[in-house]
């Protein structure tokens, strides 16, 4: 008789629980399509997607970032390089073929005439000594093609410079509007 009544009450229970679930969620969807509602009529948003969209923001600033610093390096040693030597080497050949020489096709140019001027100037050398006309024309034309390269690598760390920034100056704009919104 004792368990035959506890299991008639755990089956009430049961049941108990079944309808106020099922309760419970009707009003849950209620509250929902009331909150939608809401939201588009009071032209709200989301607050979690907001503050994701806006730690995304952060991210891809940041990446960004870290592109125009590698960049930077790369440009700072190939203006030292520059600074070191008259002749084009392997190394500085290695960094002139990077991405971020190759984007700048200004830059990308200027070094590719130096090179050709090198190898020019090895060709007369063959035949000629320094003293020779065309020798020190193309060596005139090197030295100055090596100053121009000086001049828009220069100019180009500048924009880099300035670029690093204004992406800090973004990131930090954003992080105190990630500030407003709860924890994730």
């Amino acid at each position: 008789f004792c368990l035959s009544r506890g299991l008639g009450d755990v089956y009430k229970r049961q049941g108990f629980i079944r309808s106020a679930l099922g309760e419970q969620g009707q009003q849950l969807a209620q509250a929902q399509d009331s909150l939608r509602r809401f939201q588009e009529h009071h032209q709200s948003s989301d607050v979690g997607a907001e503050a994701t969209a806006i730690l995304q923001s952060i991210y891809t600033y940041d990446a960004k970032r870290g592109e125009l610093t590698l960049q930077q390096h790369v440009y700072q040693q190939l203006v030292g390089k520059l600074e070191q030597t008259d002749t084009t080497d392997v190394e500085m050949r290695k960094l002139v073929g990077t991405d971020a020489v190759k984007d700048n096709r200004a830059v990308a140019d200027l070094y590719q005439r130096w090179f050709d001027l090198e190898r020019t100037r090895q060709q007369l050398m063959l035949t000629r000594n320094g003293k020779n006309r065309d020798v020190q024309a193309i060596d005139s034309t090197i030295a100055a093609t090596k100053t121009n390269l000086k001049v828009a690598s220069g100019l180009y760390l500048q924009s880099l410079a300035t670029r690093v920034a204004s992406i800090d100056t973004n990131i930090a704009d954003l992080r105190r509007q990630a500030e407003q919104f709860p924890p994730l």
